[in-house]
């Protein structure tokens, strides 16, 4: 029976197991990393959000509040009712 020739470089298992393991795991880790401080990073826009919401509605009622004070005022000195 003829001997099978194998052309390439023969890299035990064990070799293989010792430099792709920490690739691996480091690429797991750095991507649990990331997606848990893009999940922080959300979570603090949402709070950002919600505030620039609650200072609208606040600006806006002092808006409407002088425009009301400055309407009563010309009232009073230009005499309409």
């Amino acid at each position: 029976m003829p001997e099978t020739v194998r052309k390439g470089i023969f890299i035990p298992a064990w070799v293989i197991a010792c430099v792709f393991s920490p690739i691996i795991a480091g690429g797991v880790g750095a991507i649990t990393w990331t997606a848990k401080t893009l999940l922080e990073h959300s979570h603090q826009l949402i709070e950002i959000d919600e505030k620039l919401d609650s200072n609208k509605e606040l600006l806006i009622e002092m808006v409407n509040s002088h425009e009301r004070r400055i309407s009563r005022i010309e009232d009073r000195v230009f005499g309409e009712n």
